[in-house]
Order: structure tokens, then C-alpha cells, then sequence
């Protein structure tokens, strides 16, 4: 596969990452790289023991996680998640159910490319002598690169047990690549494309419950009546943004969005407008609301949403048959073991790039 077409990964990962609070980097991690479903799925069943040997902390199938493995995901899952905040981020009793979730979300991942492995293996997936040789070439780069503190943070992983992380990682790439290969869906764009507009909404109800429960008749058509007055005014020459300054009782006078992402009844209004178009008075859940086309198609925003959308099936597809597989997998965990393992608290540790290395090292040069 070319390395264009393989550019999602790594860029999700920065915008995930770029300007999100901890909290919502965390449940962006849960999905990241956005292809793997949770190994600790609703439905699935984990059975806790203490019957492993010292250097296990859980097996999946036939395949364990070693303490040391689960560390380099929670290290580097913990730097990225303090860059750009204080140290106190994990203080306090919000900064320990945080912690907590890092743990867990760090737990969940690695779980799933485990899992992925287990996939390979009986699908008879395997790597290339050239896909392990750039898995191996990546993590001893990127193994010479920590510093003492890094490694210690780590569980002091071996570069073998690194090499190891990496091929597993770049395995599991192929596999999901492997069961999407035929999910290539038409997308048109009329099916893709995203409007902007702006809207005044005059509602029926105020306070805390907007929604219209059992609205009042007469108080429909008083709003009706007021909602073709603004239009009067806006067909004889007034600007539908002043309009909406003077008139929107709702919280945004501006939206933008693609098919499913709102109500039926705002979606059929808007995709039925021309450029520089104003709606007749309809009624939705928030009241009645009045529609002003302000971009009945942008071409990026088309473009970028077909993807979104074949990224989604793709994904859903995939998840389908992972939930089925991992569904029946016999699992054990050493509970114990993991309560022990904890964020490092040390200053000197940096790294925060293990994920990013792998997913370069899916990408063919």
C-alpha cells in the first residue's frame, strides 16, 4: 500500500492530541489508531487470577503480556497525555481516577493487538522479510534514542521485547488491512457533501426542556406567523446574520454538517436550499426555525467527509469480526500484578513517541 493512502493514522493521532484535555485525549486513546475495537468489550469476560507465572500480567489465547510490554504502552500513553499541563495533572482525586484511566485505556490497547496477533495467526497472516526487517529497523532506532530515565520508567524493556512490541503492532496493521481489503464503497457527493447554515430558531418552550413535549397549536402558529415576518424582512433586503443576532433564541446561529449528523426534519429543509436561499418556517424539536443557506457545498469538506465515511464502514466491518473472534478467546489476568504497576513520577522521562514509531512502521517507503 502506498504511504499517501496510509497518511489517517499518524494525522488522527496529532489532531487527537493537538488542543484536547486529558480527559478527552484519554477517550480518544480508547480508539486510537482508530482501527482496533476494545479488547475489554461490554459482553466480554475476563477471568482475574493469580495463576499466571511471576513475568505475566494477563493471556489472551495463548499469547501473554509481559509487565514489562505493558509499561511501554502506559509510559508513553501517560507523556502524551501531560504534554502541554502541569505536573499536578495527576493530584487529587480527579487526577487519580485520570490516572486510572490511563491505565486502563493502556491495558485495553494493548489487549487488542494482542488479539490482532491471534487474528494473523489464524488467518495464517504473517509478515514479509521486509515488513519485519522495518519493524526491526524502527524500534532499535528508536530504543537507541531513550535515556536512562525513559527506560527505567519502562520496566527496563530489552530491545528484543521492543522489537517484539513493534512487529506485533505493525502484524495487527496488516491483518485489519487484510479484512477491509474488498470494503471500497462509491460515495457520491451529494451522499458526502457538508453545508453551512445559518439558522433562527423561535422556540416553543423556555428553560431548561426545549423539546416541544405536547405543543401548543396556537402557540405553533404565533411563532409561524413571527417566523414569516423575519423572512418578510429578510426578502426585502435585511441581512439574515443581523436577523439572526436580533431573533435566534437558539445557542448557535451558524452549523455546519453532513447527512445523519442532524435531525431529519433540519436535514431535509437545508439539502433542499440554493446558495443565498431562505427556508419556509418549519418545526423541529427546538421550535419553529427558519434556514439560510450559506454554503450549499464545500469541496474540501466533501472531500474529507467521503473519507471519514469509507473510514467508518471500514472500521465497522472490521469491528464486527473482531468482537466475534475476541468473544470467544479464554483470557486470565493477574489482578494483583496490575494494581502495583503505576505511572512514573519522574521528571526525566520524555518519551511519548512509541506510537507514532509504529505506525511509521506500517508505512512502506
Amino acid at each position: 500500500m502506498k504511504a499517501a493512502k496510509r497518511i489517517l493514522p499518524s494525522l488522527l493521532l496529532i489532531l487527537l492530541l493537538t488542543g484536547c484535555s486529558p480527559q478527552e485525549r484519554i477517550r480518544s486513546f480508547a480508539s486510537l489508531p482508530g482501527r482496533f475495537r476494545d479488547f475489554l468489550h461490554s459482553g466480554s469476560h475476563v477471568i482475574i487470577t493469580t495463576g499466571l507465572t511471576e513475568n505475566e500480567l494477563f493471556r489472551v489465547g495463548d499469547i501473554v503480556c509481559t509487565p514489562a510490554e505493558y509499561r511501554v504502552y502506559l509510559i508513553n500513553m501517560q507523556k502524551l497525555c501531560e504534554a502541554g499541563f502541569t505536573d499536578a495533572l495527576w493530584e487529587g482525586e480527579e487526577g487519580q481516577a485520570l490516572a486510572a484511566s490511563v491505565k486502563d485505556n493502556a491495558l485495553a490497547r494493548i489487549s487488542r493487538i494482542k488479539t490482532m496477533v491471534l487474528i494473523a495467526n489464524e488467518q495464517e497472516i504473517t509478515l514479509t522479510e521486509s515488513e519485519e526487517r522495518r519493524a526491526a529497523d524502527a524500534a532499535a532506532a528508536w530504543y537507541e534514542n531513550l535515556s536512562e530515565a525513559d527506560l527505567a520508567a519502562m520496566g527496563s524493556p530489552d530491545p528484543e521485547t521492543v522489537r517484539h512490541l513493534v512487529t506485533e503492532w505493525v502484524l495487527a496493521d496488516k491483518v485489519y488491512q487484510y479484512i477491509i481489503r474488498d470494503i471500497d464503497p462509491e460515495i457520491s457527493d451529494d451522499e458526502a457533501r457538508r453545508v453551512t447554515v445559518g439558522q433562527i430558531v423561535l422556540r416553543l418552550k423556555k428553560g431548561d426542556n426545549d423539546s416541544i413535549g405536547s405543543p401548543d397549536e396556537e402557540r405553533i402558529r404565533e411563532l409561524n406567523r413571527r417566523a414569516s415576518q423575519i423572512r418578510a424582512e429578510w426578502e426585502a433586503g435585511a441581512d439574515f446574520g443581523e436577523l439572526a443576532a436580533r431573533y435566534n433564541e437558539a445557542e448557535r446561529s451558524e452549523l455546519t454538517f453532513g447527512r445523519g449528523e442532524v435531525d431529519p426534519e433540519l436535514e431535509e429543509v437545508a439539502f433542499a436550499l440554493g446558495n443565498g436561499e431562505v427556508s419556509e418556517p418549519f418545526l423541529t424539536d427546538a421550535g419553529v426555525t427558519l434556514l439560510y443557506m450559506k454554503n450549499v457545498n464545500d469541496p474540501a469538506e466533501t472531500d474529507a467527509n467521503k473519507k471519514r465515511i469509507i473510514y467508518e464502514r471500514r472500521r465497522e466491518v472490521f469491528g464486527e469480526k473482531y468482537d466475534a473472534f475476541a468473544a470467544e478467546l479464554p483470557r486470565t489476568m493477574d489482578d494483583n500484578l496490575y494494581e502495583q504497576i503505576s505511572l512514573s513520577s519522574d521528571p526525566d522521562v520524555t518519551v511519548s513517541d512509541f506510537f507514532r514509531i509504529c505506525e511509521e512502521a506500517c508505512t512502506e517507503p
